[in-house]
């Protein structure tokens, strides 16, 4: 008989291609990850604490300048100046009379740290280490500022309550320059600036308002998914800037009617929003330090329409100013209460905004029910909401994966027999796929669709100011941080700390689990080495998702519950066998070795023999299976004896 039989196995170059396609991302990845991505964090770390102790000097350069008395504290800085404060319910801070600055901001209810010993500052004076700040003024038509205040202007206060003040100012002309600052919740301050022309000749004069960064922020991440520094919306259209990008640009300018622009970090921003009714131009602007151990300085600045003033006549201009936490509600509320069109853009809702943004606002409506005070739960229900909307996706996801578990068997017979003849092998599977009514794309469109929704997720909880320094489930301080544990120390119990790249976490160990169980109800690859690849993908996905946010980690693990429970029910309905853990826990299913299938075929020729004793079975066509099995490594199907059959009895 010919060997027709043939082993199943994949090209010898399809099969090192694979091999080499995977061993290199891996290694790439490990580099990657233990040679810039954390080694950079910690620069990052390193940077921001030399800075704090006033030891950088220019921003492009980050070189050392060895004089630590070059940067005051921040504490010294607003002792050193003369100040008029204020404070609301959601900030507090003051102005500085020399230039009218507002250089002090910080936050009421947000901290540095879990220990909750020091408030968020979003403006800082200059001369310390992260300085930012925000002024306004005028300027003439050639851009000058002669005989009008500048930063060394020191202002008079007329007016001052709680919450704002009116600073004065007038020049040897007689022009009164006039000043009002009133702070309104949330993180809002309302700026006016008035001139008073008391002379006998008309003035021309532009209004300006800017916020200027000396150097990088403190709390800089420069991750990817994040986008931090200068930002705006001008023209309909949201406008980002690089802080890598900056030196190279140096100015860059749009005119719009409306628009706002700032500087934005992941959590925080501060933005200008001008009037919405006149012509202005809006600018990103680069300046490399003029001066010995000072950084470069990064500036946003809005100027707006030109003001005749007549003789005795006087002018007004209004804007606001922003400078606080990115909090979804808020941001959209001046957004319609200005018509500042795109004020909620700020918050980085990525490529896939039309999801990501609904996703968040569902997160705030659920964790708004008064029964719910813990975002951890929130999380979950929003994970439940999710796989409820997503359920006839997966139902039809899950089927077709159960169909092809069943016919499974099949494939790999018609792969044996055909390994050598692709063509054929196809032809067969799609008759097989037509005979069986499976669909194998089934099972992928939905998996496909559902991509957009895990990086919404993904990108949703990496920018939600309401998951920062929230408690989760068990040993979880922060939502936002990486689950702190490690399973090389077992979680805590061993005495030792392990390297950064090596905290893998019990949640990460937990979505790990989750993600082999799910492997262990779908079909599994038909080729050996990719099916060990797929074996060991949870491995990395849990080595991946290590260094990323708890919260995100607690929802990939109880979405894979629900997809577990989901998947499971479905499989029993349509008669599939659950077998969990399949190669991890036990020994693996192997092909049986030649020894084996000899023995396997002598002892089917028994049985078949004693429950038939009048059938012969030919020993040549055993003989030529078993050498097909010495030659081609193909392990013969399992010989289900013939039922003897009943005698008729006579009537």
């Amino acid at each position: 008989m010919q060997n027709t039989r043939k082993k199943a196995n994949m090209h010898p170059d399809d099969r090192r291609n694979l091999i080499i396609f995977a061993l290199l991302f891996a290694v790439i990845y490990l580099l990657f990850d233990i040679y810039f991505l954390r080694p950079h964090m910690d620069r990052m770390d390193a940077y921001h604490a030399a800075q704090k102790e006033g030891k950088i000097t220019e921003q492009s350069g980050g070189s050392s300048s060895g004089r630590p008395d070059m940067f005051e504290t921040r504490d010294d800085a607003l002792k050193a100046s003369t100040r008029v404060q204020f404070d609301t319910e959601s900030f507090f801070g003051s102005v500085n009379l020399r230039g009218a600055v507002i250089d002090d901001i910080r936050l009421h209810n947000y901290y540095l740290t879990l220990e909750e010993k020091e408030e968020v500052a979003i403006l800082s004076p200059e001369g310390t280490p992260f300085p930012r700040y925000a002024e306004a003024g005028w300027v003439t038509p050639d851009g000058t500022r002669n005989n009008l205040p500048d930063a060394n202007t020191l202002w008079t206060v007329t007016k001052q309550n709680e919450t704002g003040m009116t600073l004065t100012w007038t020049n040897p002309q007689g022009v009164r320059f006039e000043q009002e600052f009133i702070a309104e919740d949330k993180f809002l301050i309302r700026l006016t600036q008035r001139v008073y022309n008391n002379t006998s000749q008309e003035l021309t004069l532009f209004p300006f308002t800017l916020i200027t960064e000396h150097g990088l922020p403190e709390k800089l991440t420069n991750r990817w998914v994040i986008h931090e520094g200068p930002v705006g919306f001008i023209n309909q259209k949201l406008e980002e800037r690089q802080y890598k990008d900056m030196p190279k640009e140096r100015d860059s300018s749009l005119s719009s009617t409306s628009g706002w622009i700032g500087f934005t970090e992941q959590y925080w921003l501060a933005s200008i929003l001008p009037p919405q009714d006149d012509e202005k131009t809006f600018r990103f602007s680069y300046r490399p330090s003029q001066m010995p151990g000072r950084n470069a300085r990064f500036q946003v600045d809005v100027m707006g329409d030109a003001h005749v003033i007549p003789a005795g006549a006087t002018t007004e201009y209004s804007q606001h100013i922003f400078a606080g936490a990115k909090e979804l509600q808020t941001l959209t509320d001046y957004s319609k209460r200005f018509s500042v069109p795109g004020f909620e853009s700020a918050i980085d809702f990525g490529w896939f905004w039309f999801l990501t943004k609904p996703f968040l606002r569902v997160m705030l409506w659920i964790n708004g029910i008064d029964f719910i005070d813990h975002f951890a739960v929130t999380i979950l229900i929003f994970a439940f909401l999710l796989r409820l909307a997503v359920f006839p996706l997966a139902n039809t996801s899950f089927r077709s994966f159960a169909k092809l578990k069943v016919i499974t068997p099949k494939i790999m017979e018609i792969q044996q027999t055909y390994g050598d003849d692709k063509v054929k092998m196809q032809q067969e599977m799609v008759e097989l796929y037509k005979r069986e009514k499976v669909n194998p794309a089934a099972g992928c469109l939905p998996i496909l669709i559902q991509i957009p929704i895990f990086f919404s997720l993904f990108k949703v909880l990496n920018v939600a100011i309401e998951m920062r320094h929230e408690p989760g489930l068990m040993w979880i301080h922060d939502l936002s941080a990486p689950d702190p544990t490690s399973i090389f120390n077992l979680f805590g119990l061993l005495p030792y700390d392990v390297p950064a790249f090596l905290v893998i976490g019990a949640w990460p160990c937990l979505m790990m689990l989750t993600l082999v169980v799910q492997q262990s109800m779908n079909p599994p690859p038909t080729d050996p080495m990719v099916a060990k690849m797929f074996r060991f993908m949870p491995i990395f996905l849990a080595f991946v998702m290590s260094g990323l946010a708890a919260g995100l980690v607690m929802y990939y693990t109880f979405s894979n519950l629900l997809s577990i429970t989901q998947q499971y029910v479905i499989n029993r309905m349509m008669g599939v066998k659950v077998v969990f853990f399949q190669g991890w826990f036990g020994r693996p299913h192997q092909e049986p070795t030649l020894a084996q299938a000899s023995a396997n075929m002598m002892r089917q020729r028994a049985e078949a023999e004693k429950a038939n004793p009048d059938r012969e079975y030919i020993a040549e066509e055993i003989n030529e299976v078993l050498e097909d099995v010495a030659e081609g490594g193909h392990v013969p199907p399992e010989i289900t004896p013939p039922k003897p059959k009943k005698s008729k009895k006579k009537k």
